[in-house]
């Protein structure tokens, strides 16, 4: 009988309710990770749709400005061709000679001229 007292003596009975309170403690503990952990994703999805926006914003603003630059050229090119054109047309000796482009309106022939299409330059920005 000494025995069965000392093992009973040993073992220490723990209250329901105690145990009841560590298993809410662990809960609310695991409720607070999952809700961080939520939080943190759905900041990172923010942040991963704005950098996306950004980056489509620079590529369209890229594509814009390099298209600038191509009707910058294709107009500096016109103007220098009907510099050419009034130049050699003046009996300049020095002057470069002409191209030979249908140039606007004001060229003799009327617009079925020597070059491929039989469209002026001019008639590339009438649309």
């Amino acid at each position: 009988m000494r025995t069965a007292t000392r093992m009973r003596a040993g073992r220490t009975h723990r209250d329901p309710r105690a145990s009841r309170g560590i298993v809410l403690a662990i809960v609310l503990v695991m409720i607070f990770a999952l809700i961080t952990a939520v939080y943190a994703f759905q900041r990172t999805a923010i942040i991963d749709a704005t950098i996306s926006n950004n980056r489509l914003e620079s590529a369209e603003a890229d594509g814009l400005a390099k298209g600038g630059l191509r009707i910058a050229e294709v107009l500096v090119a016109i103007v220098r061709a009907k510099n050419l054109e009034a130049t050699a047309g003046a009996g300049d000796s020095n002057a470069t000679p002409a191209l030979n482009l249908p140039l606007g309106s004001s060229g003799g022939g009327g617009g079925g001229g020597g070059g491929s299409g039989g469209e002026s330059i001019d008639a590339l920005w009438q649309g």
